[in-house]
């Protein structure tokens, strides 16, 4: 069943090769392409958002490929207004 208080927040990173603007036009269109196959999966895209942030938050460093390859991604955070349960499921007799 669907959360309808789901919503997603998709953002879109680059290394740090070549120019800032650049970058963060690709990061924009990084996570415009992943809302896109989100919302064509049927989610309502009033609750889907994306932000491109270019090459302004490293999670590793960009002197190695492999720390400019981390840096290339898409980061998703799901968040749910909806209460949860607290109760312990129950047994039911047959």
């Amino acid at each position: 069943e669907a959360d309808p208080s789901m919503t997603i927040d998709l953002a879109g990173h680059t290394d740090a090769q070549g120019e800032p603007e650049p970058n963060m036009e690709l990061s924009v269109a990084r996570a415009e392409a992943v809302f896109n196959q989100i919302v064509a999966g049927g989610i309502d895209p009033a609750r889907v958002s994306y932000t491109g942030y270019g090459q302004t938050r490293p999670i590793e460093s960009n002197d190695t490929e492999a720390g400019r390859q981390a840096n290339r991604r898409i980061e998703i955070t799901v968040t749910s207004t909806a209460p949860t349960s607290t109760e312990e499921p129950t047994e039911q007799e047959l």
